[in-house]
Parts: structure tokens; C-alpha cells; sequence
């Protein structure tokens, strides 16, 4: 499993769900049935990550608050993460045009999550 490699090696994860416009369009998802999807994903992964857990890295564990857990289409071209989305929520509050940032800066929201999360350690 590369996940377990991964932590066996101390690389911090983090995490990216895909495929979240499937929820919409295709499965036609109510809102809590999306809800208790992505929580399941984020606990599963969670329990793995606790198992193979080191305490020389600490809490690996990811958590959509965090910045550590992106939802992406890609298919669409679109990720961001929470904090990203309030981002953007805030200019659109703001009268502000709410476009969404170039795709590669949304795919490394995850990647500056990780190393703020290491650099606070």
C-alpha cells in the first residue's frame, strides 16, 4: 500500500478527493449523503494513518480544516481546499469577481498545506 510506504518513510500525506463532480451531476447526491461519503474517505484514511503512525513526524492525520485534504474534478480542471474555498467565497462577498485561481495553483494548495503543517511542528 503506498500510503503505509509513505509513512514508514516519514513523508507527510496529504490528500486529495477526486471526482467530486461526480456527486453532483452524475450520482445526484443529496447534500448530507456527500457529506457522510467524503467523512468516511477522510476517516478511513485516517485510521491508517494512525495505525502506521510515528512519533518522531506526530499527528499525520488529515483533516479538511487542516488545509490537508483538496476536492477536485479533474475532469473539469478544478481542486481546491477549504481554506481556498473561503477564499474565494469572501471576494465573492465582497462584490469582488470570484474567479477561481489557474488549475496548477489549485493542485498545490495541498502540497504549501504539508509544508506549513511541517514548518509548525
Amino acid at each position: 500500500m503506498v500510503l503505509r510506504q509513505a509513512l514508514t518513510e516519514r513523508i507527510i500525506p496529504v490528500m486529495t478527493i477526486n471526482k467530486r463532480d461526480r456527486s453532483f451531476m452524475e450520482l445526484q447526491l443529496e447534500p448530507d449523503e456527500m457529506y457522510q461519503s467524503i467523512q468516511r474517505i477522510i476517516e478511513n484514511a485516517n485510521v491508517i494513518m494512525a495505525t502506521y503512525q510515528d512519533e518522531k513526524v506526530g499527528d499525520v492525520q488529515v483533516y479538511p480544516e487542516k488545509g490537508t485534504i483538496a476536492f477536485s474534478a479533474g475532469l473539469h480542471g478544478w481542486a481546491f481546499t477549504l481554506t481556498r474555498f473561503a477564499q474565494i467565497d469572501e471576494r465573492a462577498l465582497a462584490g469582488a469577481s470570484p474567479s477561481p485561481p489557474s488549475v496548477g495553483a489549485s493542485m498545490a494548495a495541498p502540497a504549501s498545506a504539508a509544508a506549513e503543517c511541517k514548518a509548525a511542528r
